[in-house]
């Protein structure tokens, strides 16, 4: 996935707007704006690097599918 599609999935599932995610990752909302308008192809690597930082933080790790059993119980 690029960046524009994490982005994209993250606010819809997230619930948060792109403000806030400029707000958090400390970026120009301009940035995020226009990527996701279409009217920039990229992100710089700082901007990216901040906003994949937020999106990797918020989300959501699930649990592993068979947890081991503690021998001791077994």
């Amino acid at each position: 996935m690029g960046i524009k599609q994490d982005i994209e999935t993250f606010l819809a599932e997230s619930g948060w707007n792109s403000s806030r995610l400029a707000k958090t990752a400390e970026v120009p909302i301009s940035s995020i704006t226009r990527l996701l308008n279409g009217k920039r192809p990229g992100l710089n690597t700082k901007t990216y690097e901040r906003i994949q930082a937020v999106i990797d933080a918020y989300i959501p790790i699930p649990p592993p599918e068979n947890p081991p059993q503690d021998e001791a119980r077994a």
